[in-house]
């Protein structure tokens, strides 16, 4: 009898832990996501165990007058290396092409979701949604997860162009904000101001290529957007880095439009002379170091610095070199994707190559080149002057490679003067 009653009541409580779970179950399904429901992994209550989610306080919606909180640098969103899924108004196809949910995301739609769908013709910047509909969307204005901050002539501009329709990524208003360098003295109000409205699920980013080599700026970005911010730098050839940044520089300061002390800032910086081997060799016969063309182009002592705030696995240097940009656009956009954990987008059929003005232009989602302005010609250097420099720079660049552990293709090649982006 005893060994009756303990089966009994052992039976009753199976039965009462399988009705309770039935019950759950049928709860959660109820209440459950649809199967095709994107259910962004940026959660803005709690971090992923071993990450580091900042959440955005609400930042006015519309126009400049909005932003009324100054904010700080433990209340920003940081990217999540796992928050990279679009939601499911941002994505127009079914899922019965027989590719993964994932592909599926982004497909062909460019829409930047916060912004009204420019129209073919179009060329001005896109136009932000009404103040209800981004906030029904969830848009707001949000300091960078990522910013390109180098090397000048090595292909940043490019990047921008080729990185910019990607639907996860959005720049800022102008093409180089130069915050963190030239405009300090003006708020982080200001800075946040001239940021795009993003989603959740999109990256706010910007580029300017003074970054690299101001001393201060490491330490600013990382006391005033945080220290998870994302690092792309895009390194080149340096002597003919220099040989394109002397004719930049020699271009814009005969250009009328500049201020007197932005000239004066330039002068200084470069100090030009007639002609670019008299610019960086000295009358002794040494290098100039003291002028920007030579400066910027010692990658390692710049990279260090930057290493102080910022740990390698951030900073996208170890993989993009300017040389591999011009070749294989697609390759390094791809690098970009998976650096940034974006949600695949670009295909090879996105890019071409352009005979005639001797680079890769897009293809997709609009047919479009770089402005006139890239790939001008390379003057005619004299040979030994670009064996000085090959030398000069060399164990820079073997200090470069042992601290990343990688090589680049220029450190095996001689120096060229064609045309570069």
């Amino acid at each position: 009898m005893a060994i009756s009653s303990r089966v009994v009541y052992s039976s009753a409580i199976l039965f009462i832990a399988f009705a309770v779970c039935f019950v759950y179950a049928y709860i959660s399904t109820s209440q459950g996501a649809t199967p095709f429901k994107r259910v962004s992994l940026h959660n803005e209550k709690a971090a992923l165990p071993g990450e580091s989610v900042r959440v955005n306080p609400p930042y006015g919606i519309h126009g400049e007058g909005a932003v009324t909180e100054l904010p700080n640098r433990d209340d920003q969103q940081v990217f999540s290396s796992n928050a990279t899924i679009l939601t499911d108004q941002d994505n127009n196809s079914g899922n019965d092409s027989g590719v993964t949910e994932r592909e599926t995301i982004v497909g062909a739609n460019t829409n930047k979701t916060c912004y009204l769908t420019p129209k073919r013709q179009q060329k001005t910047l896109l136009v932000p949604r009404s103040s209800d509909e981004l906030e029904e969307i969830g848009c707001k204005k949000r300091l960078p997860g990522v910013l390109t901050v180098g090397v000048k002539k090595c292909g940043t501009s490019a990047l921008r162009f080729f990185t910019k329709h990607h639907p996860q990524l959005m720049f800022s208003e102008r093409e180089e904000m130069h915050y963190f360098d030239l405009n300090y003295d003006k708020n982080i109000e200001w800075y946040l101001r001239k940021m795009p409205y993003t989603t959740r699920d999109q990256i706010s980013t910007e580029k300017s290529p003074r970054y690299f080599v101001s001393a201060d700026v490491p330490r600013r970005i990382f006391e005033d957007i945080s220290p998870n911010v994302k690092v792309i730098m895009v390194v080149c050839n340096p002597v003919n880095r220099a040989i394109s940044d002397f004719v930049h520089v020699s271009k814009v300061l005969k250009a009328s439009s500049m201020d007197h002390i932005a000239i004066a800032t330039l002068s200084h910086m470069y100090d030009l002379k007639r002609t670019f081997e008299d610019s960086v060799i000295k009358p002794d016969s040494t290098v100039n170091v003291n002028t920007a063309l030579i400066d910027v182009g010692m990658y390692v002592k710049h990279i260090r610095r930057w290493l102080e705030y910022f740990p390698l696995r951030q900073i996208l240097v170890t993989v993009i070199d300017g040389e591999d940009l011009k070749r294989q656009p697609y390759m390094v956009v791809k690098k970009i994707e998976d650096f940034l954990n974006l949600s695949p987008y670009f295909t090879e059929d996105h890019f071409f190559f352009d005979t005639e003005k001797g680079f890769f232009c897009l293809r997709l989602p609009v047919k479009q080149c770089l402005p006139k302005s890239k790939g001008r010609h390379h003057p005619t250097v004299n040979e030994t002057v670009l064996l000085k420099l090959r030398e000069f720079f060399k164990p820079y660049d073997q200090e470069l490679e042992f601290l990343l552990n990688r090589t680049f293709r220029w450190c095996n090649e001689a120096p060229f003067t064609e045309r570069s982006v």
